[in-house]
Order: structure tokens, then sequence, then C-alpha cells
């Protein structure tokens, strides 16, 4: 069984469920670099996580096509940036 662990409260996760991240990047050849990375494949393989790599273009075209899915969780609110 997994468990996520949040500020010292275990919560079992359902087994069958699987995690979305979005990353975005500046540019589209490190977007590139990042989907062929193999750590992506295995974490969708062992932890069922599931990585969105998108560039800044795919990311900006995407909302201003009416993707629903870029407002919904390219949101300043829920982004981590790096300094």
């Amino acid at each position: 069984m997994n468990f996520l662990l949040i500020t010292s409260t275990i919560i079992p996760l359902p087994p069958l469920e699987t995690v979305h991240l979005v990353i975005v990047t500046p540019e589209i050849t490190n977007s590139e670099l990042i989907e062929a990375k193999k750590w992506l494949r295995l974490a969708l393989k062992e932890k069922r996580i599931y990585f969105h790599v998108l560039n800044y273009l795919q990311k900006y075209y995407g909302y201003k096509n009416g993707n629903p899915f870029i407002p919904a969780y390219c949101t300043a609110a829920a982004m981590v940036y790096q300094n």
C-alpha cells in the first residue's frame, strides 16, 4: 500500500490512483531533453506518477486555443519555481 506524507500525517492512497505532475520549461530543447529521461518512465511504472512536459509555447498556444488542461493545472498558485 502506498502512503502520502503531509505534515507528519499519513494518508493512504487509493491502490490504482495515478498522480499527474506538469513541468513547463522555458525552451523547446529543455522539454525534449526532459521527456527523453528514463526516470520519467520509471516513475510512471513504479510510482504511478505521470509527467506532462510542456514548453512555454505549448502552454501559451494550448491556453490560447482553449485547452481546458492549461488553465486548470498551470496556474501561478500551483507552480513551483526554481531559483
